[in-house]
């Protein structure tokens, strides 16, 4: 009798689990790492990027609900010595309607 109440509770326990097993909202942060010597692949890139600086980092930030989702670069307060090596593009996706809007940042703008 204990066996069959021990399965039961494990077969209730696993079912509710599964119930909340899918978040709906969230944060999620990204790190991405560029080796600026391998990205621009030139002879004379050592002279402008120094070796401290090949590789750039990155942060982007995931936001999302069930119907829409943000990911963007994430500011820093820290002065970027090579913030113009990489893209930060912004996304917005609408689930509800399939669509799905970039923003592209070309140009020497921060």
């Amino acid at each position: 009798m204990k066996s069959k109440l021990f399965i039961l509770f494990i077969l209730i326990q696993t079912i509710a689990c599964s119930m909340f097993g899918q978040l709906t909202q969230g944060k999620i942060v990204y790190e991405r790492k560029t080796n600026l010597y391998k990205k621009f692949k030139d002879d004379n890139v050592t002279d402008w990027i120094k070796e401290r600086d090949k590789i750039k980092i990155d942060y982007f930030e995931l936001l999302f609900n069930d119907s829409l989702s943000l990911f963007r670069p994430q500011e820093s307060e820290l002065k970027e010595t090579m913030w113009w090596a990489t893209e930060k593009n912004v996304v917005y996706q609408n689930f509800n309607i399939d669509s799905r809007f970039v923003i592209k940042k070309y140009g020497a703008s921060r």
